[in-house]
């Protein structure tokens, strides 16, 4: 009970250092996530920025999620673009005061699989599949269709071709794979 005492009063006088070890504990579990690395991007692409009222985290210079571990409310904020990626049996709402933003409860500053691998993830990978394509196709075009995805050595290159995005749809334009007359 002390522990707790001197953590929570810890926490008083540094708001943020609950969400600090949320996204710490975050970034651990995303270093074993196939599901990321199949993204191809690098844990240095996920940001940590905090607020005067939450945290940020970021990939690159899209909004993943806000995180609120401060008061006596817990709560994700995901913007609502990536709210098709939630599972309907989530308790998320909407305030008005940020339309653009549903609120995930959080009943407790643990990262625990589900809540992992049910909502942190999808938005993660959401926010992932978001980011603007800067070139259509690279010279690798015909390996990346006979391969059935991008086969670019350098992950903060391949994740700008918008190839790449039609590849991982099922879509193949060239090669010996090709689905599309």
């Amino acid at each position: 009970m002390e522990q707790l005492d001197m953590f929570l009063s810890s926490a008083k006088e540094d708001p943020s250092k609950l969400e600090r070890e949320f996204f710490e504990d975050f970034c651990s579990l995303l270093k074993d996530s196939d599901d990321f690395a199949m993204r191809n991007v690098g844990l240095d692409d996920i940001t940590f920025n905090e607020n005067k009222t939450y945290s940020v985290v970021k990939f690159r210079s899209f909004l993943a999620f806000r995180l609120h571990l401060r008061g006596k409310k817990y709560y994700i904020a995901v913007p609502t673009i990536v709210s098709k990626e939630l599972s309907a049996n989530n308790d998320w709402y909407q305030i008005k005061s940020e339309p653009s933003f549903i609120r995930i409860p959080l009943y407790s500053v643990a990262i625990d699989k589900a809540l992992f691998s049910d909502i942190l993830l999808p938005i993660l990978l959401s926010t992932i599949d978001r980011c603007q394509k800067e070139f259509d196709c690279c010279s690798r075009y015909l390996d990346c269709s006979n391969a059935k995805m991008c086969i670019h050595p350098d992950p903060s290159f391949a994740i700008k071709c918008g190839y790449k995005k039609t590849l991982e749809s099922g879509t193949i334009f060239f090669g010996k794979n090709r689905n599309v007359v």
